[in-house]
């Protein structure tokens, strides 16, 4: 029963990493093999610490992480809708993600997964499998997430589907916040 807990858990965690997937191809963005396995690599280490620290850390710990993950993402969410707004393109171009953009998204994605990670350390499920599978279901969200809007939003609609998919970074992230 552990295991498949550990299983839901591990995909309820990337579901953000899904939505960034897709924003990231609508943007029409490419997400190289080697830039998603360091998300993943992220997501997976972070999830495998704390859920492995979770019987030393104690108090409001995951209020403030809900908080501080929230207030990224709508950071990240801002700056994709102003860099979106000036530099509007008529014919978009794929662009690679860059190193720097990786990293802070794969941290932005990994401080996401510390509530749950903290909570299924306390609820004694196994750190290692945790990470291992917030890794695998990170790298494949990501993958498939960035496909689907990289294919299914594309052409004239990408002028109206950027802006909408930074504004509703921001949304998820205020959510972060209240839920």
């Amino acid at each position: 029963m552990s295991i498949f807990l550990t299983f839901l858990i591990a995909i309820t965690v990337n579901l953000d990493n899904f939505l960034i997937g897709v924003h990231l191809g609508i943007r029409g963005q490419k997400l190289s093999p080697a830039s998603n396995g360091i998300i993943c690599s992220l997501t997976g280490g972070f999830t495998f610490l704390f859920t492995a620290a979770a019987r030393m850390i104690t108090g409001d710990f995951i209020r403030y992480t809900n908080i501080f993950g929230g207030l990224i993402m709508i950071l990240f969410g801002i700056y994709s809708l102003i860099s979106e707004l000036l530099c509007r393109q008529e014919d978009p171009q794929v662009s690679l993600v860059s190193v720097k953009d990786t990293c802070l998204l794969g941290i932005m994605l990994a401080v996401n997964c510390i509530p749950p990670a903290f909570s299924a350390g306390v609820a004694g499920l196994n750190p290692l499998p945790m990470g291992l599978f917030s890794a695998l279901f990170s790298f494949l969200s990501m993958y498939f997430g960035s496909r689907l809007g990289a294919t299914a939003f594309n052409g004239r609609f990408l002028s109206y589907l950027a802006p909408f998919s930074s504004c509703l970074l921001i949304a998820i992230g205020v959510g972060e916040w209240f839920l």
